[in-house]
């Protein structure tokens, strides 16, 4: 019985260091890859893989404190609504409301007349206006 006993103990030692040497190599695997997605500096990789192969779980404890907030891919998100959202905001269709640019002179959507060439100049005019405000020239079909 304490050959059975002891044979059951070794096996006990080795399955439970086997699953501690899966649980180190999994963490610094995914301390490695979470670092990457957050950081393009190698220095600060190195340190944190280095911290959780080192120390591992409470290495890891420490890198969950210190880590960058945000990935790469949540700072490039932000920075691009910060850049949409500060990018003028476009003209919209008077008929169907659809985005339009100030060098149409029609809708792409609903080919509504939005300007026309000045007769003098060829600078698009709003359809609305009497005279070109670039050289002055009357239009030539002006609203009476």
């Amino acid at each position: 019985m304490p050959e059975l006993l002891q044979s059951a103990i070794e096996l006990a030692i080795t399955l439970f260091g086997a699953y501690f040497a899966a649980v180190w190599l999994c963490v610094a695997v995914w301390t490695i890859r979470d670092i990457r997605s957050r950081t393009t500096d190698g220095f600060v990789q190195f340190l944190c893989g280095i911290l959780v192969i080192l120390f591992n779980l409470p290495g890891f404890a420490l890198y969950l404190i210190l880590r960058p907030p945000e990935t790469l891919a949540d700072a490039e998100a932000r920075a691009a609504r910060i850049r949409a959202a500060a990018r003028p905001a476009s003209e919209a269709c008077p008929r169907c409301h659809g985005p339009i640019e100030s060098d149409y002179r029609v809708c792409p959507r609903c080919r509504t007349a939005l300007r026309e060439p000045c007769v003098a100049c060829g600078r698009l005019m709003s359809l609305e206006w009497q005279a070109c405000p670039y050289c002055a020239t009357q239009r030539a079909s002006a609203p009476e």
